[in-house]
């Protein structure tokens, strides 16, 4: 394997890496007449079209005392007359827009046919925008803007981003406030003459790059483009304000006080704006220091000492302000000043000395695999490719931005770190719980933060959005050829060749008897990269990093895997890597001990979090004690779990366990088969099929827990209903009726609950299936004065669902078609296309199971859809979980006539239930 490693490396050097290479993707730009960038992507392999319109206007650009101005241009551009969301939601497409400090984007991944409408619903917006802004729909996107600031300061750890930009940059300074805005106030800033002002100043065609990139033809784009977007008038750009601050000139300790378990250190600085020439080294820098096993504080804080859990670091280069930070999130009882401790150890040791050479190539070989992987969605390559023209206007920017990195020398990075990272002029803030005030830094001063305030609810009257439809076949995705071969020990082998990018994925399950995993085994899953019998878990980390590979292990309702991505010149070696992971696994006593204890503090965490908490009352209303998914075990005691349960776990999985591998990328069949029967073609076995039982439903209407959350604010819902477990064929119309439910922006319960009453930011339904037995769950947020309303909905609306006449044909046909742009998404990844290949092969399916169901969607008729429909959105069959303050909700709910059958507290919500992080239903 060195010989491979060395000539990467010596290829690096010489420019003629094969990565670096391999993203000078193919791109024509041109200019619009008005002004407007365009970038055209073609890429055969896709099946899709991403669409990308990249505006230079965010967070910095608010007008002062209107923070939040760009997030609410970005809310209404998307949610204008029937919703930009939603109308191209009816045609399958996916579509969303962010907002940044620097940026706005409007992102949508469409089916080919639909990208002239696409283009059509930009240029309108745009064209239309303020004046056909009506004063109502301006109120209530103001009020979704706040609610949606209010819960993300109310999240875990939601508070902190907002807490050190504020001790990071000067109050004035554009990037000193959220890009959100701010979650309190006493009234909404906005009028239609300010945010026409901020639209006519930001939003001028020569601030706009647009990218279309996957299954698009350079000429037919072209004169797309010119249409639609082209028609624009041109007009001067606004004045940006540039207020790049110098390096801060002494240290700030300032302790945040806040509802968590644990404590969190933040180190930050103000380092050199983007574009300068330091910037790949900082970048370079970070991830010295907080790379994954092996990094200068991840090895003696988290693995040597296990004086903490995580450490992250990062360079984060913006026009108006960069900054450096690390965070290292402490285990129970470490002081936060014997962190300080190795931070200051490690940083002054980079400036001093700077990096080894061993660090140097490692670090290349991450960088490679990393921009490699960044590039491959092709909703991420449009995103990376419309910033990076944006800011250079060179259609090879991520190449020379890679190269670039791949430059930097032990020297470069040792400057940098003396440079701008003084440990005398930087930021301190420790997050510590409100009751240990002292465990933070001596001489911090306290943050203040805010108290929240939702903004009242705007009411509108319920429309149904015009569906618009594009002329042609439904688009139907296309499915990889798949070759499927016995190992010699009964293991099944599926891969699936896929030219593009140099880039291969190969998965390994050990399909498991029984449901469900033990506890034993499960943490054997989260332990397979601490080492094998032949390389200890620094030089395994260190390895992957060199031939830009990443290991992925854990456990699933299958069975424990292990997974390994790595560019196709590195397969061999890879595999090797995978293949002693997956048969000869080490288990150290102390990382047993570390990531038990780690499970603890996710328990203690628990009851402060409110998605945990809503999660296990959820487990608790739904199954008996004795169920499967009610009785797991919990791992509370860290002192249970030992390195020989442990190991014994995963060699009695190995000994009775069916090996299923599946591989996916730039790869030759041919060659690949021999390479993997050697490594792993002693594995086989027999695995017995299982199945969870349905558990039993409410004996009369829904059963309604109320989760007593005192003091709380906000309130968290969930609805479930019964559904079709895996392999059952009518869980493609269960997929139909959750999409329809709360998939996307065109969904029933999206349109009544945000659209058409202002109660909540989102609502998102999804199905869970098991062997045997499924549910579907919907989740949604709001504050506690409006719990009661939206729970009655979220019932009514699934009895609507499940009436004769509430499902009309054009409904079923955006569900459909929003399935089947996802099929087509699943398949343009290489963990999409591996994981979705594993969970068909794990229930007995073969290699043409995908592309049958896939045909069974698309087939699907509105008569058989409604027959599901009634079957499974019964009211009565539902369980409805309400966290939130007794008080405030209990006389509402009464008045909706949604009556408890349950009382719980959150500690009685938790008691009894999965308490490991991978246990039972998911957490929102």
């Amino acid at each position: 394997m060195a010989l491979p490693l060395a000539l990467l490396v010596l290829a690096a050097a010489t420019g003629a890496d094969p990565v670096v290479e391999a993203l000078r993707l193919p791109v024509q730009t041109f200019t619009l007449d008005n002004g407007i960038e365009v970038a055209v992507h073609p890429d055969p392999i896709q099946q899709l079209v991403a669409v990308h319109l990249l505006v230079r206007a965010g967070s910095a650009d608010d007008p002062p005392g209107a923070e939040g101005t760009a997030h609410l241009v970005e809310h209404l551009l998307g949610s204008t007359g029937a919703g930009r969301e939603a109308v191209l939601g009816a045609l399958g497409a996916r579509a969303n827009a962010w907002t940044d400090p620097d940026w706005t984007a409007f992102h949508a991944v469409v089916p080919p046919g639909a990208v002239n409408l696409a283009l059509d619903l930009e240029a309108g917006y745009l064209a239309g925008f303020p004046s056909t802004l009506d004063p109502e729909v301006l109120a209530r996107e103001a009020a979704v803007v706040r609610m949606e600031a209010a819960q993300d300061a109310a999240s875990a750890r939601g508070d902190d981003a907002r807490v050190l930009a504020s001790l990071l940059w000067p109050a004035r300074h554009p990037y000193a406030h959220p890009v959100l805005g701010p979650p309190t106030g006493e009234g909404d800033p906005w009028s239609l003459a300010s945010v026409g002002a901020f639209y006519q100043s930001r939003y001028a065609p020569s601030d706009l790059t647009l990218v279309l990139a996957g299954a698009v033809e350079l000429e037919a784009a072209r004169d797309l483009a010119r249409r639609t977007l082209g028609a624009l008038p041109a007009r001067a750009p606004g004045a940006r304000a540039q207020a790049d601050p110098p390096p801060l000139d002494r240290e700030i300790r300032a302790a945040h006080l806040a509802d968590v378990a644990d404590r969190t250190l933040y180190v930050a600085w103000r380092t050199a704006p983007a574009g300068h020439a330091d910037g790949p080294a900082l970048e370079v820098a970070a991830r010295l220091l907080a790379g994954g096993r092996g990094g200068r504080l991840d090895e003696p804080l988290v693995h040597r000492t296990a004086a903490a859990r995580r450490v992250a670091a990062w360079a984060d280069a913006r026009p108006q302000g960069s900054a450096f930070g690390i965070r290292i999130q402490a285990e129970e009882g470490v002081p936060l000043a014997e962190i300080l401790e190795v931070v200051d150890r490690e940083v002054l040791r980079l400036a001093a000395s700077g990096p080894s050479e061993a660090e140097m190539v490692r670090v290349r070989g991450a960088l490679r695999g990393a921009w490699l992987r960044a590039v491959e969605p092709i909703d991420d390559r449009a995103a990376l490719l419309g910033r990076c023209l944006a800011e250079s206007g060179d259609p090879d920017c991520l190449a020379v931005g890679l190269d670039a990195r791949l430059a930097v020398t032990s020297d470069d990075v040792r400057r940098v770190v003396d440079t701008w990272l003084p440990l005398d002029r930087r930021i301190l803030l420790c997050v510590v719980p409100a009751s240990e005030p002292h465990a933070a830094l001596p001489g911090s001063e306290r943050v203040a933060t805010p108290a929240l305030r939702q903004a009242a609810p705007v009411r509108l009257a319920p429309a149904e959005p015009e569906r618009p439809s594009y002329e042609g076949e439904p688009f139907v995705p296309r499915l990889p050829r798949v070759e499927e071969r016995l190992l010699p020990a009964g293991g099944r082998l599926l891969m699936v060749r896929r030219p593009g990018l140099p880039l291969v994925r190969i998965e390994a399950t050990v399909l498991h008897d029984g449901f469900p995993v033990d506890e034993a085994l499960r943490l054997a899953g989260a332990l397979l990269d601490n080492g094998t019998r032949r390389r200890d878990a620094g030089r395994l980390a260190a390895d992957l990093d060199r031939m830009g590979a990443v290991l992925e292990t854990g456990t699933g309702p299958s069975g424990p895997w292990v997974a390994v991505e790595a560019p196709s010149d590195a397969v061999s070696p890879a595999l090797d890597l995978l293949s002693e992971v997956l048969l000869h696994p080490v288990f150290p006593a102390r990382e047993v001990r570390r990531v038990a204890g780690a499970w603890r503090t996710d328990v203690a965490n628990a009851l402060r979090s409110p998605g945990r908490i809503l999660a296990a009352a959820e487990v608790r209303a739904i199954y008996p004690a004795d169920h499967p998914l009610g009785t797991l075990a919990d791992a509370r005691d860290p002192h249970r779990w030992t390195r020989a349960r442990v190991g014994r776990a995963w060699h009695d999985a190995l000994r009775h366990g069916r090996l299923l591998v599946v591989a996916a990328g730039d790869l030759e069949a041919s060659t690949l088969l021999p390479q993997v029967s050697a490594r792993l073609g002693g594995v086989g076995g027999d695995r017995i099929s299982s199945s969870v039982p349905a558990p039993p439903e409410p004996v009369q209407g829904p059963r309604v827990v109320l989760v007593d959350d005192p003091g709380s604010s906000e309130a968290r819902i969930v609805l479930s209903l019964p559904a079709p477990g895996r392999g059952d064929p009518d869980l493609l119309c269960a997929r139909l009726v959750a999409w329809m439910l709360g998939g996307g922006f065109d969904s029933r319960l999206h349109r009544r609950l945000r659209e058409a009453e202002g109660l909540v930011y989102a609502v998102q339904a999804t199905v869970h299936a098991w062997p045997g037995h499924g549910r579907i769950r919907v989740l949604t947020r709001t504050s506690a004065d409006r719990a009661a309303r939206v729970a009655r909905l979220l019932v009514d609306e699934v009895g609507r669902l499940g009436s004769p006449e509430g499902l009309p044909a054009s409904e079923i046909a955006a569900a459909r078609a929003s399935i089947l742009r996802g099929e087509a998404e699943t398949a343009g990844t290489l963990a999409g296309l591996a994981g979705r290949l594993g969970e068909e092969a794990a229930v007995g399916g073969g290699r043409d199971t995908w592309e049958r169901d896939v045909r069974r969607i698309a087939e699907a008729d509105p008569t058989s859809v409604r027959a599901s429909a009634r079957r499974i959105c019964r009211p009565e069959a539902a369980v409805l979980v309400i966290l939130a303050d007794r008080d405030l909700v209990e006389p509402a709910l009464e008045a909706e006539e949604v009556f408890p059958t349950d009382l719980w507290s959150a500690r009685r919500a938790l008691e009894g239930a999965p308490s490991s992080p991978a246990a039972g239903l998911p957490a929102m």
